[in-house]
């Protein structure tokens, strides 16, 4: 064909699109028309395989550029940006602890040693320094705490050990224990210092079959309102204040078998007399030893309590562990003596002694037993039938003295007595009263009414 009608067909068309998108409304579709790429048009203008049109570039239309569609951000080729790692500083935790314990955890005597551990341990995850264990109880020993000793540096999980040693002292047997607190510190790197604190308590123990009687004053002599309705003996009177230390007393009166195990160390006599009353086989006889020894002498009775490290107690102790510190008839209060009670007259199946302690209705405040009935005491003091007056004619017991301190009897006695305290089973119910008292001549061989306990005597 003419090339002429290709030109005239390729103007044709050209205005047929012209035309079109005169007639396009102006949209965003319409605009997206004219950003059709070149090539589209390129053809319609080409004359020929040897003309040469001139190339134009297309310009960008006005407005604002495409808005890219929702959705997450390309990943860069290499990767997320890696996020820096935060720096974090350690948590220490500062801490101590101390442990503090005794041994034996109880005591008895003035002049027992308790020893005490203290082990302190470092429970924190940082060094501590200048950890030092303290302990105020006066008397304590210092602390020995080896090699290096105190104050120590102690790393995680580390220890510190001391020990320290205390004598108990009279105070602390009337405290009836010890108690007291031990202190732990130590210092950490940063920050303030660490501590801790452990207290230990050591209890006093009464010695075996014995009870404690606290310090203090009691009333001691008779009181007619509190005599089991009969008149005071004059010996008796006049009732007046004493005041004693403490001291322990044997809760019963001392078995035969406790008097055999001086016997057998030969250090106390046998008694003067192996029988009893009705038993002819009774001292040295298994079944009965756990009756009181009797046919003792004053003498022998002292000799014993030497031995177990005690004494004779004075008539004030014996009275007041009878009787305590209300005014009472009887040992259990003002109530009659009933066979309840006691092993007295009339109140004696076996007319003899019977074993020790059976009576816990006849116990006293302090829960002595056999003050009243069974066999007498001996106790230390020489016998003076005047005693209490002249006590209270001297100014002991009165508003010039307050009280009578520890008394412990006249000097001696011509006669050669010492006193005896308590009932037996042989005498009656009046006999049985904690004010009443009688004298003995000490060289005599005893009885099968008399016995004896001791006491333990509380001294710094």
């Amino acid at each position: 064909m003419d090339q002429r009608f290709f030109n005239q067909r390729s103007v044709g068309l050209l205005g047929l699109l012209i035309l079109l998108v005169i007639m396009m409304p102006v949209t965003q579709g319409s605009q997206a028309f004219f950003n059709l790429d070149n090539r589209l048009f390129l053809p319609l203008f080409m004359a020929d395989e040897g003309s040469s049109m001139p190339t134009q570039t297309p310009t960008p239309p006005e407005g604002p550029l495409p808005t890219p569609p929702d959705g997450p951000t390309a990943t860069p080729p290499d990767g997320p940006t890696p996020t820096p790692t935060p720096t974090v500083t350690p948590i220490t935790t500062p801490a101590i602890s101390l442990d503090k314990s005794a041994d034996p955890q109880t005591y008895t005597y003035v002049g027992d040693v308790i020893t005490y551990t203290f082990k302190a341990v470092n429970t924190g995850d940082v060094t501590l320094t200048d950890v030092t264990i303290t302990d105020p109880l006066p008397g304590l020993s210092a602390l020995d705490c080896g090699d290096p000793g105190q104050p120590a540096t102690l790393q995680p999980g580390e220890r510190l050990e001391c020990t320290a040693t205390y004598t108990i002292t009279a105070a602390d047997v009337v405290a009836r224990e010890v108690n007291n607190e031990a202190a732990v510190t130590g210092t950490p790197p940063t920050g303030p210092a660490v501590t801790d604190t452990d207290s230990s308590v050591v209890n006093a123990l009464a010695p075996v079959n014995m009870v404690f009687v606290p310090p203090g004053t009691f009333q001691m002599g008779c009181d007619p309102a509190h005599n089991g309705g009969i008149e005071c003996l004059t010996i008796e009177l006049p009732q007046h204040t004493v005041y004693l230390d403490p001291f322990y007393i044997d809760i019963p009166p001392v078995k035969n078998s406790q008097y055999a195990q001086c016997v057998a160390e030969g250090v106390c006599s046998p008694p003067a007399n192996l029988s009893s009353s009705k038993r002819t086989s009774y001292y040295g006889n298994s079944t009965y030893n756990n009756y009181p020894v009797i046919w003792v002498n004053w003498d022998q009775a002292d000799v014993y309590c030497e031995w177990a490290g005690k004494n004779l107690p004075t008539e004030a102790q014996w009275e007041k562990a009878a009787r305590g510190l209300t005014l009472r008839a009887f040992p259990w209060g003002d109530a009659m003596p009933t066979c309840g009670h006691a092993n007295f007259k009339d109140c004696s199946p076996e007319e003899d002694t019977t074993k020790v302690g059976s009576y816990l209705l006849g116990a006293s405040p302090y829960n002595v037993l056999d003050m009243a009935g069974n066999v007498l005491d001996w106790v230390r003091d020489w016998y003076s039938g005047t005693e209490y007056q002249d006590r209270v004619d001297g100014g002991c017991g009165t508003g010039v003295d307050p009280a009578c301190v520890n008394p412990t009897g006249p000097a001696s006695d011509p006669s050669n007595r010492k006193a005896i305290r308590g009932g037996n089973w042989f005498w009656s119910w009046e006999d049985l009263r904690v004010a009443r008292r009688r004298p003995v001549n000490i060289n005599t061989d005893g009885s099968t009414l008399i016995g004896f306990r001791c006491v333990l005597e509380i001294e710094d």
